[in-house]
């Protein structure tokens, strides 16, 4: 018998500064921009949460969106945490952007780690915030910044001279024109702190998920590893039941690796995290001479 689910439910707006109307394609662009983040959100804070993103309503008086959040959740892990997750999803959301007005288009000076799951983040100023460690991902997860940089690059295409503002339940934050241009640049890598790379990758299919997002398991390099499948396309096919997996099947795929490095610039051991960022093909069988090669970015 399924479990018996319930939901956690939010709401956030957008409101766009200027006129009461939007070209439709950058609407629609903004929109999804918006869907892909609070899913990139909702990873980071539970993978096995499903959630749906639904635009509510559209309001005039320059132009607003109007976002809801479901998250269905087992009934017998409805904790209070779990209650709010949907809120806590879209608070995120949210403080993503704070971040990225914070430091100025900028790379952060110091990261630091504190308690209850929070992040110091001291930018070239000097200056300070507290923000949760979910929120903070938008600073090494290169994905959760492009999505923030387009939805910047559309508010000032929709109007050169406004800005915008986001409220959640909890709070509201307005970001205005000198902040667009800060949220429109991408947050570099800092060398000395992490090295990413793209590598050809063989990963051999250990535990997928045919119904969410969440991360997969693969053999790679004789080790296992998590990682999150961010094409969308194969990930289409395998929610629809377009791809049947057997046992050692396996994936040629572009994988990227983040790994931390210290004070010496070395690698630090279990810092690696893996994303799979394209798949080559769909599904293959155990007889390729597929080889790897790397790239460093």
């Amino acid at each position: 018998m399924c479990a018996e689910l319930t939901k956690s439910e939010s709401s956030l707006n957008f409101h766009l500064d200027g006129e009461s109307q939007i070209d439709a394609k950058l609407l629609s662009r903004i929109i999804n921009d918006f869907a892909e983040l609070t899913q990139c959100a909702a990873k980071d804070i539970d993978h096995e949460a499903y959630l749906k993103m639904n635009v509510t309503a559209f309001e005039n008086g320059s132009f607003n969106i109007a976002f809801s959040a479901v998250c269905e959740i087992a009934r017998n892990l409805f904790t209070p945490d779990n209650i709010a997750l949907a809120s806590n999803i879209l608070d995120t959301v949210k403080s993503y952007f704070e971040i990225k007005k914070f430091l100025k288009g900028k790379h952060p000076e110091t990261v630091n780690e504190k308690s209850n799951n929070k992040i110091e983040i001291i930018n070239s100023d000097g200056s300070k915030i507290i923000t949760d460690k979910t929120a903070a991902n938008i600073i090494y997860n290169t994905k959760i910044d492009n999505l923030t940089v387009n939805i910047a690059n559309a508010v000032a295409e929709n109007n050169p001279l406004g800005g915008f503002s986001i409220a959640t339940k909890e709070s509201s934050a307005e970001f205005k024109k000198e902040d667009i241009s800060s949220i429109g640049m991408p947050i570099a890598v800092e060398e000395s702190m992490c090295k990413r790379s793209l590598i050809d990758a063989v990963l051999t299919i250990k535990k997928p998920d045919f119904i969410s997002s969440s991360a997969w398991e693969f053999i790679f390099n004789e080790k296992n590893i998590r990682a999150r499948i961010n094409d969308d396309i194969f990930m289409k096919k395998i929610h629809n039941g377009e791809i049947t997996l057997k046992a050692f099947d396996y994936l040629n795929a572009q994988l990227e690796i983040l790994v931390d490095l210290d004070e010496k610039n070395q690698p630090i051991d279990s810092t690696a995290k893996y994303t799979v960022t394209q798949v080559k093909g769909d599904v293959q069988h155990k007889n390729s001479d597929f080889t790897q090669t790397e790239i460093d970015l």
